[in-house]
């Protein structure tokens, strides 16, 4: 985050950590300690303060370094109405309003703003659809063209 001086460090079992650049420490924010422990691959600034954090089997959540509030946003359970689906996160493209979260084994979900979701995923038989559904990253390059990593 240059606007702040602050880097997000991602952690293979230990959440994430929030370097203070010019302080040079480590922030303490409480929920921190609430987030998963699995995987970090994807962190994305979204709405002002507010940063989207992609577990490895653990879905997505908003991290608010001023208020201090985390909370899973997207899953495979419908229990806070924004299904993936899958939990394996593996990339996040936030496009103004709308989300494209990449996962390991069921495509892209786009979620867009007013909560309508799509789903790019592999499709049998249909030429047009993505190869695969095991996506690694997403780009979207200055045409606004969207290229998907897969394998």
């Amino acid at each position: 985050d240059k606007a702040e001086g602050l880097l997000w460090i991602g952690t293979f079992n230990h959440g994430i950590k929030i370097w203070d650049l010019a302080g040079e420490e480590f922030l303490t924010l409480p929920c921190l300690s609430s987030l998963p422990s699995s995987p970090v691959k994807a962190i994305r600034p979204w709405k002002g303060d507010t940063f989207l954090v992609g577990f490895d089997g653990q879905g997505v959540w908003a991290v608010d370094i001023v208020s201090g509030h985390c909370q899973q946003i997207l899953s495979n359970s419908d229990r806070h109405g924004r299904i993936l689906k899958g939990n394996g996160v593996y990339d996040i493209l936030v496009d103004g309003n709308n989300i494209l979260v990449a996962t390991y084994t069921s495509g892209v979900t786009l979620v867009y703003e007013h909560r309508n979701f799509e789903w790019l995923r592999h499709l049998p038989n249909d030429d047009q659809s993505v190869k695969v559904s095991h996506i690694y990253a997403i780009h979207e390059d200055r045409d606004g063209d969207l290229w998907l990593a897969t394998n």
